[in-house]
């Protein structure tokens, strides 16, 4: 026989990681912009580059990071599944009332309901979309095997997980902002500079992750990256 644990806490310890900058309302649909880590609610992320105009580069509004030209930022943003969920677990009732207001909407509109096949096709691309989102959980192991001036600090947190169409130049980005951020780094180079192993074979910083393994999609158990600085000759 189990039992199940039960943890009661107080929301407002978690209320600064559940909500939206832009909006100050928990995360609907949670999109975050991996370079830099910083999450916003979908509609408030794209409203925020359509009233600002942006005509240029779009930047992250909270620190800035260039995310390119308006017409890709959308590639820039991922749909953070786990957060979102966190949300929806911890208020159920959001859910609940954004069907009724849709429903609402398609009677007051006098709008017909999508069509049972509309609805199976929208769920059979989703289901598509999931497998090719599928994250994985990546463990980052600092690495010496060209020599101890290779080796960087060990990251606090070195665990990732993130999709394989993820980029390894992210990656990269990912590090050097972590180690960045840690006192102990006496990092000088750029994010360029780090090399991502997996099995003791350097990856290429222009791909994705989905060059690793193909049977690698179907692990439950972590995955294990190497990183190093680049070695100069």
């Amino acid at each position: 026989e189990t039992s199940e644990l039960q943890v009661q806490f107080k929301l407002k310890y978690l209320n600064s990681q559940l909500t939206c900058s832009l909006c100050n309302g928990y995360f609907r649909e949670a999109h975050t912009i991996p370079e830099c880590m910083h999450t916003f609610c979908k509609i408030c992320i794209f409203r925020h580059f359509v009233i600002n105009k942006v005509t240029g580069p779009v930047t992250c509004p909270t620190c800035g990071i260039s995310l390119g030209p308006y017409i890709s930022c959308g590639s820039k943003l991922v749909f953070d599944r786990n957060l979102q969920s966190v949300v929806d677990k911890l208020f159920p009732f959001f859910c609940d009332e954004e069907k009724k207001a849709e429903d609402k909407f398609w009677i007051e509109h006098e709008l017909k309901m999508k069509r049972s096949h509309d609805v199976n096709d929208s769920a059979n691309k989703d289901v598509k979309r999931r497998k090719e989102g599928h994250e994985l959980i990546f463990h980052l192991i600092p690495i010496a095997t060209s020599g101890v001036e290779t080796l960087l600090p060990t990251l606090q947190k070195p665990c990732l997980r993130v999709p394989l169409s993820f980029k390894v130049s992210t990656v990269q980005k990912f590090i050097y902002k972590r180690l960045e951020e840690s006192v102990q780094s006496t990092m000088k180079e750029q994010h360029q500079d780090i090399e991502i192993l997996y099995n003791d074979a350097v990856m290429d910083p222009t791909g994705t992750l989905s060059s690793l393994p193909e049977n690698i999609s179907e692990s439950s158990v972590p995955i294990y990256l190497n990183y190093r600085r680049k070695k100069i000759d």
